[in-house]
């Protein structure tokens, strides 16, 4: 699933835009939010920001060691992250694309 937000020219606040007719033009700035994305949405990803595919591959598998990749436009960080829910310890990967007006991030649980 792919959530975006994004900031327009004009400073306006657009929430829940469709991956489907998303024009990233638009926005002076955008947040894209995927967990567990299917291989349409993955392949979306890569050909719309031209990630690396060896860190395309890092996203969708899991237990990647925490590293971080420069990149020309971006830059792919892993980095782990402990937190409690409900009395419970969650133990996850985050994955993250940082560009200059870009942030797209994956989240996975960790068993």
């Amino acid at each position: 699933m792919i959530n975006i937000v994004g900031i327009t020219e004009e400073n306006d606040l657009e929430t829940n835009i469709y991956i489907n007719n998303v024009n990233f033009s638009k926005y002076k700035w955008f947040w894209v939010v995927f967990d567990e994305p299917t291989d349409e949405e993955v392949k979306f990803l890569a050909y719309t920001f031209r990630f690396h595919p060896l860190a395309i591959e890092d996203c969708v598998q899991r237990l990647q060691r925490p590293k971080l990749d420069y990149y020309d436009d971006h830059t792919f960080y892993v980095i782990h992250n402990v937190r409690e829910e409900e009395k419970e310890i969650i133990k996850e990967e985050l994955d993250f694309f940082v560009g200059q007006n870009f942030i797209v991030r994956n989240a996975m649980v960790l068993a």
